[in-house]
């Protein structure tokens, strides 16, 4: 780990403020010298009242004091300067930005040699964080499949400081559909929880004892049948996994 990763925790760690980050601002742009196109940039939108640079300091103060958070509210917007278009009213758009934020996340992470977890998790936050949810359990299971419950909930704090460090004029109709899509979020998990393939109650060692071969092919029908059970087609249960999972393999093999 080297000099500039420690000050760069030490700064982003605790109970900070905006004003506190404003100061720090010099160090941090020096040290990360991606962030300097942000500081002072207007971003001409409806959704926003703050520079790109000041909407990603308020940003950071609404998430706790959690490194992978704090760093991903401080690299969530970093491409909008390069992905920066304007339609005939005049109004900014920045199409394309989280993927590019992601990528850019991704090389300044490890020039500060942060760890590999660290580095996959904070990218991944950021690519997503503009990512339309609909509050529905189909929706709901699927991003539980996709990112795990941890990081999906770390999804949801990471949405919620975004829209806090937007225009008011638009938070209370964001806030409250992020507030309907955690409700929706608490309902499925009281009511299943099979999101993964190491939710399943077989393993490919039954799918083996089926006569499946080893190899891919397992990985696929344990994935196919999360999927089905997030549809609503099955359920957990052994003997119908079991079945379906025949099905599957039997019928992509006309066996």
């Amino acid at each position: 780990m080297n000099a500039d990763n420690q000050k760069l925790i030490q700064i982003l760690s605790g109970n900070i403020t905006s004003e506190y980050i404003f100061k720090q601002q010099q160090y941090i742009s020096n040290i990360i010298p991606e962030i300097k196109p942000m500081i002072g940039m207007q971003q001409n939108n409806p959704n926003h009242c703050y520079t790109v640079w000041e909407h990603t300091v308020y940003s950071m103060i609404f998430v706790t004091d959690n490194i992978i958070l704090r760093l991903t509210m401080l690299f969530h917007d970093i491409a909008k300067p390069y992905c920066y278009t304007q339609d005939e009213n005049g109004i900014g758009h920045f199409y394309g930005h989280p993927k590019y934020s992601s990528n850019i996340a991704a090389q300044i992470l490890k020039r500060l040699e942060f760890d590999n977890a660290i580095l996959d998790i904070v990218c991944k936050l950021i690519f997503y964080h503009d990512a339309q949810i609909p509050s529905k359990a189909v929706s709901v299971k699927r991003w539980l499949n996709k990112l795990g419950e941890e990081h999906f909930k770390m999804l949801i704090t990471v949405k919620k400081a975004d829209i806090k460090a937007q225009s008011h004029s638009v938070q209370e109709q964001k806030l409250e559909q992020l507030k309907k899509l955690e409700q929706k979020l608490t309902e499925v998990i009281q009511k299943s929880h099979c999101f993964s393939k190491k939710d399943l109650v077989i393993t490919g060692y039954d799918l083996i004892q089926l006569g499946i071969p080893q190899g891919k092919e397992i990985g696929r029908i344990l994935t196919l049948l999360v999927y089905h059970i997030n549809q609503n087609h099955i359920q957990n249960e052994k003997q119908q996994l079991l079945q379906t999972a025949k099905n599957i393999y039997f019928h992509n093999h006309n066996i």
